[in-house]
């Protein structure tokens, strides 16, 4: 029987888990529990869209990532009859007396999504839009829908027309596979990229989100390759003796950074594509694992247990400038950064509970955002503003979404395992 040393879990107990679909429930409340505060949710009424209808309609998923988003409630379209599909259609006297503050109204027609965003109390068109839908995929054109919408209202870009990555584990003892999967945000849409006897660990996009690195077991031999997601067709990083795991990419593509225990020790290394050339970055007795970059590519954050119990580090790797972020608790570990550079996402034990939250890139107050007895690997959408994380419920692995302020938490899960959620950058 093969013994899976991957580095990190020498410093703690990796999770698993599986994903699946998202359930939606509409809602006429106006506000949402956030811990100790409340955050109001505009109701907003997203008319059904001429045709498109069943839970495939364009206005079913888009009230799901509006509701998901936290920021909008959605009204039931059972709470009024009106069915307008254009903007002059609309009677706004009806939409006020529901307590709608907004009314979404459009048409799937001709391989396009035409659709008007409206402000019932103001009684105005706030903007009207065309939105091509990709051939066989009305759910990457919805999603486009939702991004369009959230950031008209809100000024922040909309991160629901974009991918995640997970292993999903099946089956048992000598049945047991290991599949490395992509899927739409929601968990809808899912495609099996690779299946092997072998386990596959720590998927990560690329920049572009054409391709994933990872760890995979295959030929008894741990080692770190990429695989283009269009063709399928892999490459080869690194399988120097011992570990080789954790990889992450640069910004700019142009770099892998990952752990190698070649020279004794975990310590974080990176490899520049172009030339193959291999630079160490780290050099401590110490394990060091988990890297990930800086949204400027200069720095690289890192767990180490150098301190004594696993904490969070940043290395400036052109000086080698070494900061500790995280210095109070018994564990602090797996670090994601948010795109524009202003927060990191971690995993932390809080009273025996392993909890994921958020706090400045400098370090500072830890910020609480699950409420699992084991939530772990969390990863910040391209907006910043959702956490994708693995979490344990009645003794299996499900992934979580939740809002960075703790709103609006969904669950996605199915039969199986699943692990070592990625989210993508946006799709082009």
């Amino acid at each position: 029987m093969m013994t899976i040393k991957d580095n990190g879990a020498i410093m703690k107990k990796w999770v698993l888990g599986l994903c699946s679909l998202l359930i939606v429930t509409y809602s006429s409340a106006v506000e949402i529990a956030v811990g100790e505060g409340r955050v109001a949710a505009k109701p907003i009424a997203i008319v059904p869209f001429a045709g498109s209808t069943g839970d495939e309609s364009v206005d079913f998923i888009v009230a799901a990532d509006l509701k998901q988003s936290g920021v909008f409630a959605p009204i039931a379209p059972t709470a009024y009859q009106a069915r307008p599909s254009q903007a002059n259609q609309v009677d706004y006297g009806l939409f006020q007396g529901v307590g709608a503050a907004y009314v979404v109204v459009g048409e799937l027609s001709g391989g396009s999504i035409r659709f008007a965003l409206l402000d019932a109390f103001q009684q105005n068109i706030v903007g009207s839009y065309v939105v091509n839908v990709p051939r066989g995929n009305l759910r990457h054109g919805a999603h486009q829908v939702s991004d369009i919408i959230l950031e008209k209202l809100t000024g922040v870009r909309g991160a629901f027309a974009t991918r995640i990555a997970y292993i999903h584990e099946s089956g048992l003892r000598e049945s047991r596979a290991y599949h490395l999967m992509m899927a739409d945000m929601d968990g809808y849409n899912s495609v099996t990229l690779l299946t092997s006897r072998a386990p596959i660990m720590s998927p990560r996009f690329s920049p572009d989100a054409k391709q994933l690195a990872y760890v995979t077991f295959e030929g008894q031999q741990q080692q770190i390759v990429t695989h283009d997601i269009a063709t399928g067709r892999r490459g080869l990083v690194s399988n120097a003796p011992g570990i080789n795991s954790a990889p992450a990419w640069s910004p700019d593509g142009t770099k892998i950074a990952f752990v190698l225990s070649k020279d004794g020790n975990p310590e974080i290394y990176f490899k520049k594509l172009a030339t193959n050339r291999l630079v160490r970055v780290t050099d401590n007795p110490a394990i060091e694992t988990e890297p990930v970059w800086s949204p400027d590519g200069q720095s690289i954050y890192f767990t180490s247990n150098r301190g004594g119990s696993p904490q969070l580090y940043r290395i400036n790797i052109g000086t080698g400038a070494l900061s500790r972020i995280t210095g109070t608790g018994s564990y602090s570990a797996g670090a994601d950064v948010s795109s524009d550079g202003s927060k990191i996402a971690l995993a932390r034990n809080n009273g025996g509970r392993f909890v994921v939250g958020t706090m400045g890139v400098n370090g500072g107050a830890f910020a609480g955002v699950s409420q699992g007895f084991i939530d772990e690997t969390p990863r910040f959408s391209p907006n910043g503003q959702m956490l994708i994380f693995t979490s344990v419920e009645n003794n299996r692995s499900v992934l979580k979404i939740v809002n960075v302020d703790g709103s609006g938490t969904n669950t996605l899960s199915s039969s199986g395992q699943i692990r070592d959620p990625d989210w993508s950058t946006y799709i082009q």
